[in-house]
């Protein structure tokens, strides 16, 4: 027992060395009434200084953009030392609760979830096919095909990537019913060394869509996890 316990230790000090950085804690908020608008919050607690963060984000779904004036960011610092994310993120929600309120945001139900990364061994991380439940019939199937197709140049902190995710809505022969790009090939952001989909839902009518990006961020304290959302409306 004691030569497994030691192990365990050697184990998590060594995955510890070479990730450092930290992972935030992605939230959904969820859509508006309407569905118009997306809501989501990322939140943690740096490496080593132990200062915790939020972000909140409000997308416009179908012009893929942030609403202006509804981010709002408690950057680390010592005011936020040794405060769980959680707790700076509840606080920061409640500072621009004037603004959420008004669009009545309903948390995204687990009817309307198309992909969770992980929770299906042997698919493609970069090619998800998916069954658009809302719009198929027994006769008449839907499905939606992400591929997300990234570049990276650079190594270490001075990386740099950028990405897309071509959409696809087919019937059950293949054919393309719709086609959407989302992301920017060409917007190359300094630091980062991965994107990932993590996530894929939709609002209740399944005609708004989010996906969520995990991207891997690298700077003087290691490689953190931060996540950002792509959306678009069929």
């Amino acid at each position: 027992m004691k030569r497994i316990s030691l192990f365990c230790i050697f184990c998590f000090i060594a995955m510890v060395a070479v990730y450092a950085g930290d992972v935030a804690e992605f939230k959904d908020i969820g859509f508006s009434e309407d569905g118009s608008v997306y809501f989501f919050a990322q939140y943690g607690v740096t490496d080593k200084d132990f200062f915790s963060y939020a972000e909140i984000y409000s997308v416009d779904v179908k012009n893929n953009m942030y609403i202006t004036n509804g981010v709002f960011k408690t950057l680390p610092s010592e005011q936020t030392v040794w405060t769980k994310g959680k707790n700076t993120f509840e606080k920061l929600y409640e500072k621009g609760s004037y603004f959420f309120n008004k669009y009545k945001t309903v948390p995204t139900s687990v009817d309307n979830i198309l992909y969770i990364r992980g929770s299906v061994s042997g698919v493609d991380e970069n090619e998800i096919r998916v069954k658009d439940f809302e719009n198929s019939t027994v006769d008449n199937p839907v499905f939606y095909h992400f591929q997300l197709v990234s570049n990276f140049e650079g190594s270490g902190i001075n990386t740099k990537g950028s990405f897309f995710v071509g959409v696809e809505k087919k019937d059950n022969n293949g054919k393309i019913l719709e086609r959407k790009v989302v992301g920017n090939a060409s917007r190359k952001r300094s630091g980062v060394s991965s994107y990932k989909i993590d996530k894929i839902f939709t609002d209740k009518t399944g005609k708004n869509m989010v996906i969520v990006i995990e991207k891997q961020v690298i700077d003087h304290t290691g490689t953190s996890i931060r996540y950002m959302v792509e959306t678009l409306s069929f």
